[in-house]
Order: structure tokens, then C-alpha cells, then sequence
């Protein structure tokens, strides 16, 4: 199925929607120069209603690299960087991907930090498992409620994989990005453009500064609406073990139906190809 879904080298688009990958990327290695993309989530923004929705991609999918055997979705970043990640995502989801942001692990604790942390309300279970990193950072453990995380314990939250499965470790992903953009909700294009300067310290992007400062009067209605939150896959299964890794095998003629429905739903979206 990898191999038939690649044969098929049309990339789907439409100029209404914009879709940026965001990244984070983990420690390299000799085998993943780059270091592998821990998480990736999609921000696909329509440009004319102005509604946004948060997909997140599973790193473990079995997916073809181009130049590599078949492996996990987040291998593509560590042996090529962001264009291979892209390239990777193009390639099997049938999908434009039109920038990236990228952070790494230290870099992500002082974005959070530069910001003043943000506020996250954990489970009962999350915060049993968190215990000790709350406590190390001066906070008074009380269980499910709500906290002030700094950048280590945001990192550690958003790392945190053994209380449940990795398709609800991509929520708390998303969980984290939602609670920096609520933050931003009552902002001025001052304090926006403060906060962007803050941050763009601490990430990696195709996108200039001028093409972001260009785009903060939009930042207020596109914050406006709830944000969509998907995952990709959309089926839930079992990993399987291939080689030296556990993967999620995907029926790809099933999965790019459902992506180009949820991308372009209502849009009539062209296509070039590879």
C-alpha cells in the first residue's frame, strides 16, 4: 500500500488554505543528524473564513522517505532536516505543505519561558505522574487542577508518554500551542508584535519576519473561533513492530480520502505533481 499510495505523485493544494508545519525537534545523533521530529502538528488555515484547525501527525506512521527504506514518520526530519520532513508528509498524505516552524527541546523550555509559562490544567493522572517535576519547580502539588508551567515543566508535559498512549500525548501537544494562543487572544498588534519578538529567538522557520509581522492583523480572527483538533491517522491501531521499530502500518487509499476531506472539505483543491 506504501508503495501503490506513492506511485500516485499528485500533491493536493488550494490558495485558500495555508498549511504550516510545526516541529519539535529532539536531540541528533549519528543515525538522525538532524534529530528526529518528536512532534508535528499541522496548522491549516483558511484564509477566508478564517477557522484553523490543529492536526496532529503521528510520528510513528509507516511512511515511504524518499531516499531511505520505509520507517516512522518523525525519521524523515532526522536524516534530512525540514525539507525531507515536507517532502515526506507531501509525499504520503497528498498534501501541500506551504512552511515549517521548528523548535528544539531547549529552545521550546525558553520560548515558554520568555512568555511567563503558560497555564495548563492537568488530569488526575497527569499530575501524579508529574509529581516530582511540580515540586522541583517550587509549585504546590495538589493534584488535577490547574498550574503555571515554566519551560521545564512544559517540556515535560508535552513529553509525558507513559501514563496513556502517544495519540494523547499529540493532545497535550496541542493542548500547550491552544493555551500560547489563548494568551495572545487579548492582545494588541503591539503586544503581538512584543510577544512575537520573544519568541522568534528560539525558532526555526522558512517563513521571513516581514511575512509574520505581515500577517498579525489577521492573528485576532483567526484566534476568534475554537480551534478543530485532529490526528493523523485517523483510525487508532496497534503498533507493530518492523525492523528495530514500533510503527502504525496505515491504509493509505483510506487515509489521503480522509486528509483531503478534512484539508479541503467544501473546496474544490488542485493538484501538481511530484
Amino acid at each position: 500500500l506504501i508503495e501503490q499510495n506513492l506511485n500516485d505523485n499528485e500533491i493536493w493544494y488550494h490558495d485558500d488554505i495555508k498549511n504550516i508545519l510545526l516541529m519539535g525537534i529532539d536531540q541528533g545523533s549519528r543515525s538522525f543528524p538532524y534529530g528526529r521530529s518528536d512532534a508535528m502538528i499541522l496548522v491549516s488555515i483558511n484564509k477566508k473564513t478564517k477557522k484553523v484547525k490543529l492536526v496532529s501527525l503521528s510520528r510513528t506512521a509507516y511512511v515511504a522517505v524518499d531516499g531511505y527504506e520505509n520507517t516512522r514518520l518523525n525519521h524523515a526530519h532526522g536524516y534530512g532536516g525540514p525539507r525531507l520532513a515536507i517532502k515526506t508528509i507531501e509525499n504520503n498524505y497528498k498534501i501541500r505543505i506551504d512552511n515549517y516552524v521548528s523548535t528544539t527541546f531547549s529552545a521550546f523550555q525558553s520560548l515558554i519561558d520568555a512568555i511567563g509559562g503558560v497555564n495548563i490544567t492537568f488530569t488526575s493522572a497527569e499530575a501524579s505522574a508529574l509529581k516530582n517535576q511540580i515540586r522541583a519547580e517550587g509549585l504546590t502539588y495538589a493534584g488535577a487542577g490547574t498550574y503555571n508551567l515554566n519551560g521545564r515543566l512544559a517540556l515535560e508535559y508535552v513529553r509525558l508518554r507513559k501514563i496513556d498512549t502517544d495519540r494523547e500525548r499529540t493532545g497535550r501537544q496541542r493542548k500547550v500551542l491552544t493555551a500560547i494562543a489563548n494568551s495572545a487572544k487579548s492582545m494588541s498588534i503591539w503586544q503581538l508584535n512584543d510577544m512575537l519578538n520573544k519568541v522568534l529567538p528560539y525558532i526555526t522557520t522558512d517563513l521571513s519576519k516581514s511575512e509574520i509581522v505581515g500577517q498579525l492583523t489577521n492573528v485576532p480572527s483567526y484566534l476568534s473561533n475554537s480551534f478543530e483538533q485532529y490526528v493523523l491517522p485517523h483510525k487508532s491501531s496497534a503498533l507493530t513492530l518492523i525492523g528495530d521499530f514500533e510503527v502504525v502500518t496505515v491504509d493509505w487509499k483510506d487515509e489521503t480520502a480522509y486528509t483531503h476531506k478534512l484539508i479541503y472539505g467544501g473546496l474544490t483543491p488542485k493538484y501538481y505533481k511530484r
